[in-house]
């Protein structure tokens, strides 16, 4: 019903993150929504920690372009745009459950 009112997914994913209704991980930790383009930077610095600043912008900007596949749904295989949001596990890679991190599209 809530989604009726707002009518869009994207729309439902912002009103839910303002309200600070945050959705469980497979872990049991929470999913923190983040735009996708903040999403893309952390993966492109965690992909290739050793890389120069200016090879990661070069990969990143790749990653923004599509040319590049960065941060896949965990749930669905989609790859997420950076225009789109992106709910990540507060975990990161940190936990058994999911050797990365755990993103799931809006």
């Amino acid at each position: 019903r809530l989604q009726e009112i707002l009518a869009s997914k994207t729309l439902l994913a912002v009103h839910l993150a303002e309200l600070s209704c945050k959705p469980s991980c497979v872990c049991g930790s929470f999913l923190q929504r983040t735009p996708g383009i903040e999403r893309l930077r952390a993966a492109c610095e965690t992909l290739i920690p050793n890389a120069t600043r200016e090879l990661q912008e070069q990969i990143f900007e790749l990653m923004v372009r599509g040319e590049v596949p960065g941060v896949q749904c965990d749930l669905c295989d989609q790859i997420m745009r950076a225009s789109s949001g992106v709910w990540t596990c507060n975990n990161g890679s940190s936990t058994i459950l999911h050797a990365t991190c755990y993103d799931v599209c809006d």
